[in-house]
C-alpha cells in the first residue's frame, strides 16, 4: 500500500463557465509511479489510494459532496489514466478514514449523512475510474466504511458498488488502548482478548465475505510500550491467524517509530527491530 497524498501537488484554476479545475503536478505523478514501480515491477501487488486529503477529511463533510464529488472525480480521472496501461497488480483505493475530522462522531462510527456522502463519493469514485480507459475496465477498486471504521453503525451504513471488482476495507487496531500509542496497556492474550477478535472477524465475515465482498484490513499494527515484545508476539499471531481463517487479508502499518511507535523494519540497514515479531506474522500467514 503506498499511501499518497496529492493536495499539495495540485494546481486550482477555473474553467470557462467559472468551475474550479484541479490539476496534478506532472512532476508528482511521475513521482508516484516511481515510488509504484519499486513494487510493481517485482510483481508485487500495489494498493494506491488518496491519503490525508485536507479536502476530504473536515468537520463539514456532511455538507460538502458537491466540492468534494467534483474534485475526487478530476483526481481520479487523471490518476486512472496515468496508470490506465498497468494491470491488476496495481489497485486503487479511493480515500483514506474520511470522516468529520474535529467532530464528536470522528472516531465513534459517524452518522447517517456522513455514510450518504461516503456511500455518493465511493460511487462517483467507480464510475470514474471504469470509464478512464485500458485496465480500469475491471481494476480492483478498494472503498471503505466512515473512517475505515469496524463500528457497527460505520459498517451497517456502508453501500457497497455494485461492481463485480470491488473490496471492502477497514482499519482496525484492536482492541485500541493495547495497539494504540497511549500508556494504558501493555499487555495482551487472555480468554476475552482472543473472543474480541474472534466476533470481530466473524462479524465482518458474515456481513462481507460470506456474500462474496472481499474484505482487507489495509491498516493493522501494535506499537512498542517498554519492549512488550511478547504480547505483540501474541497478538499478531492471533490477529493475522485468525483474519487468514475468514480469508482477510492485512497490511501492518510501519511508521518508522519505535519508541510508542509502530516501526518494525529499519529503513537505514535493512533489518528488522523486531525479529520475533516478523517471525510471527511469518508463521501466521504462512
Amino acid at each position: 500500500r503506498v499511501p499518497t497524498t496529492w493536495y499539495q501537488n495540485v494546481t486550482t484554476t477555473t474553467d470557462e463557465n467559472g468551475k474550479p479545475v484541479y490539476t496534478i503536478s506532472e512532476q508528482w505523478l511521475q513521482r508516484v509511479k516511481e515510488v509504484v514501480d519499486y513494487a510493481y515491477n517485482q510483481d508485487m501487488y500495489v494498493i494506491l489510494n488518496l491519503h490525508h486529503e485536507e479536502w476530504i477529511n473536515r468537520s463539514d463533510f456532511p455538507t460538502a459532496y458537491e466540492e468534494m464529488s467534483e474534485r475526487l472525480k478530476q483526481m481520479w480521472v487523471q490518476i486512472a489514466t496515468y496508470f490506465k496501461d498497468y494491470d491488476q497488480h496495481l489497485i486503487f483505493e479511493g480515500m483514506n478514514e474520511p470522516r468529520m475530522i474535529g467532530s464528536a462522531e470522528e472516531w465513534t462510527g459517524g452518522t447517517q449523512e456522513s455514510y450518504d456522502v461516503i456511500n455518493a463519493l465511493y460511487q462517483a469514485f467507480v464510475d470514474t475510474v471504469r470509464s478512464s480507459g485500458g485496465s480500469n475496465k475491471d481494476r480492483t477498486l478498494v472503498v471503505s466504511t466512515y473512517a475505515q471504521s469496524v463500528e457497527k453503525n460505520a459498517v451497517g451504513g456502508l453501500v457497497v458498488p455494485k461492481d463485480d471488482h470491488v473490496i471492502v476495507s477497514l482499519h482496525i487496531y484492536a482492541p485500541w488502548n493495547f495497539c494504540g500509542p497511549d500508556d494504558t496497556r501493555a499487555d495482551w492474550g487472555n480468554d476475552a482478548d482472543k473472543q474480541e477478535l474472534d466476533t470481530m472477524f466473524q462479524y465482518l465475515d458474515d456481513t462481507f465475505v460470506s456474500k462474496g465482498i472481499p474484505v482487507i484490513i489495509d491498516e493493522t499494527g501494535c506499537v512498542n510500550k517498554n519492549e512488550n515484545t511478547s504480547a505483540r508476539v501474541a497478538w499478531f499471531s492471533y490477529y493475522l491467524s485468525t483474519a487468514k481463517k475468514h480469508g482477510i487479508k492485512c497490511f501492518i502499518w510501519d511508521n518508522n517509530e519505535t519508541k510508542n511507535g509502530f516501526g518494525l523494519l529499519n529503513r537505514k540497514d535493512c533489518t528488522w527491530y523486531y525479529p520475533e515479531i516478523i517471525e510471527a506474522i511469518q508463521n501466521a500467514t504462512k
